[in-house]
């Protein structure tokens, strides 16, 4: 599959085997300038989301390569574990979709999640939920993320800008390819979960999120971005008690998953 955006990074999966490992090639062009903000969205359906502001884990490492590029012409490598990316905030999913792989990350509390074990067993048994809505705070709008997984003493809820470059290409990934990855881990643990799931309902909720949006504004610059990010957490609370049915889509889980990203990035 290919994924790609207007002046952006386009990704290829899968790109090639090394050594049994299979890497997604990310190719950009080679430029000493730097990118400008906001650059266009990417087209999920039939629809271009907002320009976007928030660079993406792809475009982190387009600019890792573009800062040494290899003498030799050979792409430049990285295989990342996923619990890297997930970075160390308690019980709050990330949502990625670099590598052309939709993926969600959380590192749970053990207050959420006293067993991971035994929240493997639920989500095999139960699969899991993720429900997409649209929402506003002021004239901005806003895409509410909320995963449900049983077995957990809670649900997780995120609330997002449309202008981060993550959810973009998660949303694209998602939507081209109907699968999404989660990788669970859990304080003071070594152990991960690391499992692909079937997101057969994901084009209607997603559509319908995003035409919700359609008349709604967006930051338009960097600092406008992170007045509003300010104002994100008060409006997630806001809306706590009102998950939609209809906005759901069933997660069933398929097979398991690589608990790394394995890249090569060609300038």
């Amino acid at each position: 599959m290919v994924v790609t955006s207007p002046d952006g990074p386009t990704t290829t999966w899968p790109s090639r085997t090394l050594a049994g490992q299979t890497f997604a090639a990310i190719t950009a062009t080679r430029t000493t300038k730097e990118p400008t903000w906001p650059r266009p969205g990417l087209t999920i359906g039939n629809r271009q989301l907002p320009g976007i502001l928030v660079p993406s884990k792809t475009d982190l490492f387009v600019a890792k390569a573009r800062s040494k590029p290899p003498n030799d012409g050979e792409p430049s490598i990285f295989v990342v574990q996923h619990d890297f990316l997930a970075g160390e905030e308690r019980d709050t999913p990330s949502y990625l979709g670099v590598g052309a792989r939709a993926t969600m990350f959380v590192n749970l509390s053990s207050r959420l999640c006293p067993s991971l074990k035994t929240l493997a067993v639920a989500l095999e048994q139960d699969g899991a939920r993720l429900y997409v809505h649209a929402h506003r705070a002021d004239r901005y709008g806003f895409l509410r993320f909320d995963l449900s997984l049983s077995g957990l003493g809670g649900d997780l809820d995120t609330a997002i800008s449309p202008v981060d470059g993550n959810i973009q290409e998660f949303l694209a990934v998602a939507y081209q390819t109907g699968v999404i990855e989660l990788h669970l881990s859990r304080e003071s643990s070594n152990t991960s979960l690391s499992c692909a799931c079937s997101a057969d309902a994901i084009e209607p909720v997603v559509d319908r999120a995003l035409a919700e949006l359609a008349d709604a504004e967006h930051p338009a610059t960097p600092t406008e971005h992170d007045s509003f990010v300010a104002k994100l957490r008060p409006a997630l609370i806001a809306v706590n008690d009102s998950l939609d049915p209809s906005a759901a889509i069933p997660l069933t889980l398929t097979s398991s998953a690589p608990p790394f990203l394995a890249l090569e990035v060609v300038i």
